[in-house]
């Protein structure tokens, strides 16, 4: 129930934080561009740090314990006798299976924003955060000279829906061209369609984080709760912080951005409820300790991990190639720092169990 809360609390707290640093530090409301700054390359070093504990979390902990809990399945009899004797690596293929489920609401999700937009309208498609978003650029623009504007390295990270500045009675768009006074009478449609945009990707965001509390409720020891909260924190966490920044630079007013922060806080912990509702007075049925259920729920919330380690983090930050080889140290450090912590855990209960 503590880890609940915790992860819960502080997703909302580091969620709305954005709004308090705009106007503290007057943000302008310009584009985060790697060359002038320091901030995209450590919220990127943050991201590949928290896939580096995420990779080990499912190849380290998670595969190995959905492993061990269909042994037992099998070893019950629970299971048909052509499913086992079919040669099928069931836990991989559990795996597999989650890894295409949130594939397959990604590209719906994609689906749905691709679908609100009209047809006269160019569409730059990138991703930012945890799905792809459009940025509308009405084919009538001005272009500045190639010399005068060279080209951005913006991470998709750290790239952020920008609102347009006012300039001479035109308007400047998110990458820097210039558009007619009759792009910037449309103002507030454009907040109302980012504002939507911002809806989306909270709830595909909601969706992996039903799945990541989800592992965390399905497992039978405290120390392996906190374990994996940690992990997931490692990269709940800083994505929260990085919404609330891409809502606070749209324009999303403030109730919603609370709202938006308040859902994507709260579905971590309904994961770890479902989790413990699910595995409690199962642990006498296995070997493992876990139904049929909860192992397949288990295996396709760790294909969800996969989905975010490779899709999320490694292939989106590795397209940032000016800081390539320090993003690999830090997902490495990340992937390190938690197998010492395993190992650490392991040996201090050998000395628990020689002093007892």
């Amino acid at each position: 129930m503590s880890s609940m809360a915790v992860l819960g609390l502080l997703s909302f707290i580091l969620g709305i934080l954005p709004i308090k640093l705009a106007s503290c530090l007057r943000w302008k409301m310009q584009v985060i561009d790697s060359h002038n700054g320091r901030h995209p390359l450590v919220i990127s070093l943050l991201l590949c740090f928290g896939g580096g504990v995420l990779l080990n979390t499912t190849f380290m902990h998670l595969l190995p314990e959905v492993r061990e809990a269909m042994d037992g399945i099998i070893k019950s009899g629970t299971l048909p006798t052509y499913i086992t004797d079919s040669g099928i690596h069931l836990p991989e293929l559990i795996f597999c299976v989650g890894f295409f489920f949130v594939y397959l609401i990604e590209e719906t999700v994609h689906a749905m924003m691709h679908h609100n937009h009209g047809k006269d309208d160019l569409e730059v498609l990138h991703r930012s955060l945890s799905v792809r978003k459009c940025n509308m650029i009405p084919r009538i623009t001005l272009s500045k000279p190639a010399q005068q504007s060279p080209p951005s390295t913006i991470t998709a990270s750290t790239q952020v829906l920008i609102r347009d500045i006012p300039y001479k009675g035109n308007s400047i768009d998110p990458i820097g061209q210039m558009t007619p006074p009759t792009a910037a009478s449309s103002e507030h449609k454009t907040t109302v369609v980012k504002s939507f945009r911002g809806l989306l990707a909270v709830i595909a965001l909601s969706f992996h984080a039903v799945f990541e509390g989800l592992a965390i409720g399905l497992e039978l020891e405290p120390t392996s709760v906190w374990y994996l909260c940690a992990a997931v924190a490692t990269h709940k966490l800083v994505i929260a912080f990085c919404i609330g920044i891409e809502l606070v630079t749209s324009r999303t007013k403030t109730l919603l951005i609370f709202l938006y922060m308040a859902t994507f806080a709260i579905v971590s912990p309904l994961g770890i409820g479902i989790g413990l509702a699910m595995s409690y007075d199962n642990t006498q049925n296995y070997a493992s300790g876990l139904p049929l259920a909860s192992v397949i729920l288990q295996g396709m919330a760790a294909g969800t991990l996969l989905y975010v380690i490779f899709f999320e983090v490694l292939q989106r930050e590795k397209s940032n190639a000016r800081y390539g080889l320090v993003q690999l140290f830090s997902i490495i450090a990340g992937f390190l720092v938690l197998l010492a912590l395993g190992l650490f855990s392991k040996l201090f209960s050998f000395i628990l169990f020689l002093f007892t």
